[in-house]
């Protein structure tokens, strides 16, 4: 049992007691609990009992705070708690207590206590699971609708997968349209996560619940890889099917979870059902895992990563592969192992790489490494890049290479290419101006 709900319920007490009153909250005197003509509110309020009573039927709690002599709360006992629509959805759904304050210093307490704002403030609303958490509240008079609407997502959240379209309700013969539309975002919100996640960890509701908490914090852009792997591991011989399938696609976006896993291993199960599609989800999913990976320094899940990606077949795969462990090293700063990386795939694959390509990594070696033996192997493969596409930033690129090899003469005449590629492109060349004074300083 939570004791939030049983302070919210009780704390007047202690208050009170403390401060010299001598009257129970559940008793006569200070409040009084009673029953109108419309809805049936409970009179013998037990906390712990209520709780047992409510997880026992499922039920929900509802509280209706309110003080003597409050217009609003008589218009609510009178025309909104007599709606039968209201009454059987309510007598349905919740075990219902009403509270009331019968004096002035009663409201002061009560006001101080929920920071109540205002004589107008009540009636005030309590709704809780049958957990005894409080999951909703509102303050002030509501019309049958409201109240209707309120205690369909209250439920909703409980009982039923979230809705992301609010419908409208059929009660009896009459149809109340929702909409409250800052309930329907606080339902979405981390508030409802936080209840979801206290579901989750019972075992009888956990298959239920993990899933949609896992939804729920994609949305909200929140953390979902527990809540993702609590689904999967749940799902046994039923993991592979259509409906599962698709949960899998949609959350194997690392091998930091079950989806992922289950993806890299089942691979040709889902090139089944998706195709192609199936094949860009891995790619993307080994991605990210390596960028994980680099950004945590966890060399498990690179080995991990990189253990998958050699059995898998993918198409592309070695220019893939060349892709991901550039990205590794050099987000990690191990140029070294960059280098070498990018020799081993330049030495079958260099003819048939982009120019860009070659471009990029030959501009990595010119800002990391002094080594000239790297300068040299970056100088072939740019130049390779400059036999292909006569650009600005190839020229560019070969003209700052020879200059940090010391050899003027190459880096002039590049640089000097490269300007008059980019006065016929109206490109700016500023670097390039720069580079040929520091080719003249250097001369003298």
């Amino acid at each position: 049992m939570s004791f939030r709900p049983f302070f919210i319920i009780t704390s007047c007490i202690l208050l009170v007691s403390v401060l010299g009153f001598q009257r129970t909250l559940f008793g006569q005197g200070m409040m009084k609990a009673l029953s109108t003509e419309g809805l049936y509110f409970r009179s013998d309020i037990n906390w712990p009992e209520l709780l047992k009573e409510a997880e026992e039927n499922k039920a929900f709690i509802f509280v209706s705070v309110s003080i003597e002599r409050c217009p609003p709360c008589e218009t609510m006992k009178k025309e909104v708690f007599t709606d039968p629509a209201l009454k059987a959805y309510f007598s349905e759904h919740f075990i219902s207590v009403e509270v009331v304050f019968d004096a002035k210093d009663d409201y002061d307490l009560f006001s101080d206590l929920y920071l109540i704002e205002g004589p107008n403030s009540f009636p005030y609303f309590l709704y809780f699971d049958y957990f005894g958490e409080l999951v909703h509240q509102t303050i002030g008079g509501q019309s049958i609708s409201d109240m209707l609407c309120t205690a369909q997502f209250v439920t909703a959240v409980m009982k039923e997968p979230l809705p992301t379209v609010e419908p409208p309700l059929l009660m009896g013969e009459r149809r109340f349209n929702c909409t409250n539309d800052s309930l329907r975002r606080k339902l979405a919100q981390r508030k409802d996560m936080e209840r979801l996640e206290r579901f989750c960890e019972r075992d009888d509701y956990m298959t239920q619940y993990a899933r949609e908490l896992a939804e729920l914090c994609r949305v909200n852009q929140e953390p979902y890889n527990r809540w993702v792997d609590k689904y999967l591991s749940r799902q046994g011989i039923m993991l592979l099917n259509g409906d599962s399938d698709k949960f899998i696609m949609r959350f194997a976006t690392s091998l930091n979870n079950l989806a992922g896993e289950t993806l890299v291993e089942n691979l040709d199960h889902f090139k089944d059902g998706f195709g192609a599609e199936a094949n860009v989800q891995v790619k993307r999913l080994l991605f990210n895992s390596i960028r994980i990976a680099a950004s945590e320094k966890d060399d498990k899940l690179f080995q991990r990563t990189s253990s998958y990606l050699k059995s898998l077949q993918l198409e592309q795969k070695q220019a893939f592969a060349f892709e991901l462990y550039s990205t590794y090293y050099a987000e990690r700063l191990m140029w070294k192992e960059y280098i070498k990386n990018a020799q081993r795939y330049f030495k079958i694959h260099l003819n048939t790489t982009p120019p860009e390509r070659i471009n990029k990594v030959a501009k990595q070696v010119l800002r990391y490494s002094n080594k000239s033996s790297d300068l040299n192997t970056a100088i072939q493969w740019n130049q390779k890049a400059v036999d292909m596409l006569q650009t600005y930033t190839n020229h560019a690129t070969q003209a700052e290479l020879y200059y940090k090899l010391g050899d003027y003469e190459q880096a002039l005449l590049h640089a000097d290419f490269a300007i008059r590629l980019a006065l016929e492109d109206d490109q700016p060349y500023k670097d390039m101006s720069h580079l040929i004074d520091r080719i003249t300083k250097s001369s003298r």
